[in-house]
């Protein structure tokens, strides 16, 4: 292997890496979405869900204003569950 393939698949690594820490997937379409700056509501430029960055859940079930979560206690995991199964058993 030379070294530009080496170099290559450093970078590779490092943007994956980048990504899975700075980044969530749609709750919806799971395409990968960053939170620059701005309140909690969200809505994904792939598939127009409208979701809390916090807890992921559908916005429409938030009441509390933009600034907040009033469904905190969900967390990611039932969002890496929806993903897993997807991916392994092609669920939508």
């Amino acid at each position: 292997m030379d070294l530009g393939t080496k170099i290559e698949e450093k970078e590779d690594t490092l943007t994956t890496e980048w990504i899975q820490k700075n980044s969530k997937p749609c709750p919806r379409c799971l395409i990968n979405i960053e939170k620059v700056h701005g309140c909690m509501h969200m809505t994904c430029r792939s598939c127009n869900f409208e979701f809390c960055w916090i807890c992921m859940g559908d916005w429409a079930e938030h009441n509390e204003g933009s600034w907040k979560c009033n469904k905190e206690k969900r967390s990611t995991v039932v969002v890496l569950k929806k993903f897993f199964s997807q991916k392994i058993y092609g669920l939508k």
